[in-house]
């Protein structure tokens, strides 16, 4: 049974709650069930500041991190009207969440505090142990392009980190870095963090439910999106498509284009028991 004690408690009227990923810890369920709930959380006091389930290129186009063949050119419209959303009153709460915020640097961190208000400011960070990040995080460099196997990746983010690759994945996984970075300009008593727990999904939603002070359930039982990895034949048929399609000269933008487009009909079906990697 899920233990119905406060995880966390409320951040106070009148505060903006940024959630901040990092990646591979549940940021997608948890956009998706804020966005779904939009009306409910409009009626508890809360605004999601997204204009859609996840405003992604609004936190890429902060952090210089925009997708070739997938961004449309409006994200830095779209970060402004998150930090507008972000600034205004007309509603107690207000919460935004994109886990492209982990990529940010101590600069792109000094902009967002300027632009919302550090006393305005509350930051959550959502974590999971490394063991089941670092797989996660390479079937993502794969969908996005990478032809590389698991071990020579592997190899390259924890022994080589001077690439460019372990620079990206360490900045968004040293937790304790990120955390501190952000208790640094906001007070550590405006950060909270939040340690997934495997054996009990609804932790997560329910976490956010109290940070926001919003009815039980209000998050918990929706029927949220929840962005499953591939298989292990999955995950090498991604792989052959990006190394075919590099082979004849497509970009990583067009293969990602065409991935974007196909991606979602394989993440859809329901794999054979036992087959998932």
């Amino acid at each position: 049974m899920p233990d119905d004690r406060p995880c966390v408690w409320p951040v106070p009227e009148g505060a903006a709650l940024l959630h901040v990923g990092p990646h591979k810890t549940g940021s997608t369920a948890i956009q998706d069930a804020l966005h779904q709930a939009r009306a409910d959380l409009a009626l508890q006091g809360v605004r999601y500041a997204s204009s859609g389930r996840h405003d992604g290129p609004a936190a890429r186009w902060l952090t210089g991190r925009l997708i070739p063949g997938q961004d449309p050119g409006r994200g830095e419209r779209m970060w402004r009207q998150v930090v507008e959303a972000m600034r205004d009153e007309l509603f107690p709460r207000t919460v935004f969440s994109s886990e492209f915020l982990s990529d940010a640097t101590d600069e792109h961190l000094d902009t967002i505090v300027e632009q919302i208000g550090a006393e305005r400011l509350h930051v959550v960070v959502t974590l999971r142990p490394l063991a089941k990040i670092l797989p996660s995080q390479y079937q993502q460099s794969v969908h996005r392009g990478m032809t590389h196997d698991y071990a020579f990746w592997l190899d390259l983010v924890l022994h080589d980190r001077e690439s460019e690759r372990s620079q990206t994945f360490w900045r968004r996984q040293r937790h304790d870095e990120l955390i501190r970075r952000w208790a640094e300009r906001v007070g550590m008593d405006h950060v909270a963090a939040i340690v997934a727990d495997s054996s009990d999904f609804t932790m997560v939603p329910r976490s956010f439910e109290q940070l926001l002070d919003l009815a039980p359930g209000t998050l918990v039982d929706r029927d949220v999106m929840v962005n499953r990895s591939y298989t292990l034949a999955e995950l090498e048929l991604v792989r052959g498509f990006h190394a075919a399609g590099r082979e004849v000269g497509l970009s990583v933008g067009q293969r990602h284009a065409l991935m974007a487009r196909t991606s979602r009909f394989v993440k859809e079906r329901v794999p054979d028991r036992g087959r998932r990697s």
